[in-house]
């Protein structure tokens, strides 16, 4: 992730956008956004690449319910009665992520979230890549729709149309939080299926009057989101808080979720690795009370 935007949740208010670095330091008082913005990381990868419904209650943290994670505007605004999230990278075909800049495209997740029962459910999954945009839809019955944009027009599969996917919004276990989402690759699969079978069953959207093309085929197809990705699950630990020491072990290397190593392993980095340490680029995020994310100020 290279950038993640937020709105609506918990003391953000309205949009926020923080740009990220190979190292960002978040740094503000407390209950200025910390947190939560660290457990929205790993939600949004979760949506993302494991397309797990979001527990907002995972072990380090805990952030409770909707009512709790949907933003309390005050007086007569209320809660907030849906939040929105979402992130952006640099990826090649597939969806993986891609520093070669020969083959870089950038992908933008974009997720809307409403209250489900007590929990949060991303009733809306919006991905895009530049030339085409597919988007999966769980309505309040729990049917699935998906939405597909390419540079010539847009079609809609409707829940009638998607055969047996409108299952994974009835089956039983709907409300557990290790519940798989809808998969956009099986949903953008169906919708290619019914382009070389029955084009006729789709219906057209933002006033398409063409069926797809061998183009618009091609420009979906990077939108397939592959279900892992090779950096893995973003580590969740708790706040660095590493005790003041006037030495510290050097053979002390075993990570610690509290942050005991880090001074050893900053050292270590600077002292053996020089070429890492100067590509390290500080990035800083401040969170000011109020929950506000300014734009960086180092480049």
């Amino acid at each position: 992730m290279d950038q993640v935007t937020v709105a609506e949740y918990r003391c953000f208010y309205t949009e926020q956008t923080a740009r990220l670095a190979p190292l960002t330091l978040l740094v503000g008082e407390n209950s200025t956004g910390k947190t939560s913005f660290l457990a929205l990381v790993r939600i949004l990868w979760d949506i993302a690449f494991r397309e797990r419904l979001p527990d907002f209650k995972e072990p380090p943290y805990d952030l409770g319910t909707f009512d709790e994670i949907a933003h309390y505007r005050g007086g007569r605004g209320g809660r907030a009665p849906s939040l929105k999230a979402g992130f952006s990278m640099r990826t090649r075909h597939g969806g993986r992520p891609s520093y070669r800049r020969s083959k870089q495209t950038r992908s933008n997740y974009q997720f809307t979230f409403r209250r489900d029962g007590s929990g949060v459910l991303p009733h809306v999954r919006r991905v895009n890549n530049g030339s085409a945009t597919a988007e999966c839809r769980i309505s309040e019955d729990g049917l699935v729709s998906l939405k597909v944009v390419t540079s010539t027009g847009g079609w809609a599969l409707s829940p009638r149309h998607l055969g047996s996917a409108d299952r994974f919004a009835s089956s039983p276990g709907w409300d557990s939080p290790q519940r798989d989402l809808p998969p956009l690759g099986y949903l953008l699969r169906t919708f290619q299926r019914v382009v070389q079978t029955e084009p006729e069953r789709l219906e057209p959207a933002d006033g398409t009057a063409h069926s797809p093309t061998d183009q618009d085929l091609q420009e979906i197809r990077p939108l397939f989101t592959p279900r892992s990705s090779p950096f893995g699950r973003p580590f969740a630990s708790a706040p660095v808080r590493s005790q003041p020491r006037r030495t510290y072990d050097p053979a002390h290397a075993i990570s610690d979720p509290e942050g005991e190593n880090i001074p050893m392993f900053l050292a270590n980095v600077a002292r053996k690795d020089s070429k890492a340490w100067h590509s390290v680029k500080l990035r800083p995020v401040s969170a000011p009370r109020g929950g506000y994310l300014p734009q960086p100020a180092w480049p």
